[in-house]
């Protein structure tokens, strides 16, 4: 993106104005590895990887992948109706919550929230269809008792998608205390596992009892990939210890799984594993992409559950 012929203009919005000054920052003054010097490549948005990531859609992507994955798990065959919703639904949020972000930013804006702002004539209407058009299929097609149920995650998500965009920043209510617990990578991580286990939950004659250790790496892989983000975007670097130490769990998890019996359960876990494995090698050389590459690529690796369908697990 050429930012020599951006101008901070009086009569933008802040958002527009501290976009133009950080991306003739970065386009002036190259990134540097701290571990290694090796500079970063120069962001190429126009491939179909960095799209994927600028429009929103990596994040529905997941979601379908992995409540599709969960419900097989059970053995439960979802109608078309409840991924739709789902991607939808999720579309819908992201994009909300980028644009929010944007407008206040009271964080360093990144790509996304640059594209987000400079294309909100578009995106605005499109996550309100979005949004009404999940809502509208939940409630044509979800039996009344399976709507109440997953209400309350409903609910969850709208106290925090509010809460985070409070004027009081949630970093400085996470610093103290236990609220370290209480980060926003945790609730995000939480709420998006939980979301995409419900259809199945609800649907299988066992409940959430066959998915307690699957939701509960996908959990863990959905905080872990918000948490590395976050730190590679402030040009922190963690090591790789916690995503390795992730993998070895989930792979002992998969195959506990497997001496059960529970073959599906045991291919999650360990296409879940081999995504944090994914994400350590991403970590190990971050020097080596540019950040959105970097980003999209770890939203990327997410997707392994995929390898359930593509090997035709039973």
């Amino acid at each position: 993106m050429d930012t020599t012929s951006q101008t901070v203009l009086s009569h933008f919005p802040a958002p527009y104005n501290q976009s133009v000054e950080l991306l003739r920052e970065s386009s002036e003054t190259p990134r540097v590895c701290a571990l290694d010097p090796i500079r970063a490549v120069k962001p190429n948005p126009g491939r179909w990887l960095g799209w994927w990531h600028l429009t929103s859609l990596d994040a529905p992507t997941v979601a379908v992948v992995w409540c599709e994955a969960l419900a097989r798990i059970v053995h439960v065959v979802l109608p078309l109706w409840v991924p739709l919703a789902l991607g939808l639904g999720t579309w819908g949020i992201y994009l909300g919550d980028r644009l929010m972000d944007a407008k206040r930013a009271l964080a360093p804006l990144r790509e996304r929230h640059w594209f987000h702002w400079r294309h909100r004539a578009v995106l605005v209407p499109l996550a309100a269809i979005s949004l009404i058009a999940a809502v509208a299929l939940v409630l044509r097609e979800m039996p009344p008792a399976i709507r109440q149920r997953n209400s309350v995650l409903a609910l969850a998500a709208l106290v925090y998608f509010s809460a985070i965009h409070t004027r009081r920043s949630t970093a400085k209510t996470a610093s103290v205390g236990w609220r370290r617990l209480f980060t926003k990578e945790t609730f995000v991580g939480l709420i998006f596992a939980l979301v995409c286990a419900a259809p199945a939950a609800t649907r299988s004659g066992h409940g959430w009892a066959m998915l307690i250790a699957p939701v509960s790496s996908c959990f863990l892989l959905a905080w872990l990939n918000c948490w590395l983000i976050e730190h590679w975007d402030s040009g922190v670097s963690i090591g790789i210890c916690l995503p390795l130490a992730l993998a070895t769990f989930t792979l002992c998890a998969a195959l506990l799984a497997f001496t059960l019996n529970a073959v599906v359960a045991a291919f999650f876990l360990a296409s879940t594993s081999l995504s944090a494995v994914l994400l350590a090698g991403l970590g190990r050389y971050r020097c080596h992409f540019n950040a959105l590459l970097l980003r999209a690529t770890a939203d990327l690796v997410l997707l392994t559950p995929l390898l359930i369908f593509l090997l035709r697990v039973p």
